[in-house]
């Protein structure tokens, strides 16, 4: 019987630090489950968007307003993303690549400083 009371303590306590962690985080606008690196914003004056029934193209800016170097931008991005059904395909000194399904999503370091990374999501050809 305390087995069973302390597994619904835990329990309890787990779904509480999710839901809390699930409420601070915030997403990139027109990406649906891409969480935001709380130390970036999304800068989405010249977004790019298109979708039709056979294909879709994504694109936006995030800029840091912390230091933010790309290889902690990366380490965000390889440890979160893979607990959402994306795994990695490609990585460079400035680009970093994922899979999931039909989908690819790219991001792309264009500036240093502030850190500027470009990211656009599309349907695999």
């Amino acid at each position: 019987d305390i087995m069973k009371t302390l597994y619904i303590l835990l329990m309890s306590l787990c779904l509480t630090s999710t839901e809390s962690n699930a409420q601070n985080t915030q997403f990139i606008a027109g990406f649906e489950d891409i969480p935001l690196l709380k130390t970036m914003y999304q800068n989405t004056t010249n977004d790019i968007t298109f979708n039709n029934e056979e294909t879709r193209y994504i694109e936006t800016l995030l800029i840091s307003n912390k230091k933010t170097s790309f290889n902690e931008f990366k380490k965000f991005y390889k440890t979160t993303l893979p607990q959402l059904g994306w795994m990695i395909s490609n990585e460079t000194e400035n680009s970093l690549s994922f899979d999931r399904e039909n989908d690819i999503l790219e991001f792309q370091k264009t500036k240093e400083s502030p850190l500027n990374v470009s990211i656009n999501l599309k349907n695999r050809i």
